[in-house]
């Protein structure tokens, strides 16, 4: 049983390239006064900007990302499954190790949902991807 998926020098760059888009989203609304004063919803988000942002630019992502790479996989939807548990566990590495520890956010980071979802998108798109591709989509 394959673990990685294929080409996972290449899917490790694309998490790091997600990473990056979450880390500009945030840079982008703490760079404005009226987005960074945005009070927090409670359960959900911190700021609920940069939780849009996120969702929406890794949903899009990630959806062309499987788009181009699947249909080239021998089984898509495990190709996609494998694909998206890399990207999310470069993202939860990476949060980890920089937005919690380094930028000493701590674990109110993880007490919100919307790390959570956003998270979910990078496994489920590709996924649902793969699984389009594979009934012919």
């Amino acid at each position: 049983m394959q673990i990685l998926p294929t080409r996972p020098v290449s899917a490790t760059s694309w998490g790091l390239a997600f990473w990056i888009v979450g880390m500009v989203a945030g840079i982008v609304v703490y760079a404005v006064p009226r987005l960074k004063a945005t009070p927090p919803v409670h359960g959900l988000s911190a700021n609920p900007w940069i939780t849009l942002m996120i969702l929406a630019a890794w949903i899009a992502m990630a959806w062309f990302l499987a788009r181009s790479r699947l249909p080239k996989a021998a089984d898509p939807t495990a190709e996609g499954l494998r694909l998206g548990i890399l990207l999310c566990v470069v993202n939860v590495l990476l949060d980890l190790a920089i937005v919690v520890k380094a930028m000493g956010t701590g674990g109110a980071f993880y007490r919100y949902l919307g790390p959570w979802l956003a998270y979910a998108s990078l496994v489920v798109v590709p996924w649902l991807v793969g699984r389009i591709v594979a009934e012919g989509g």
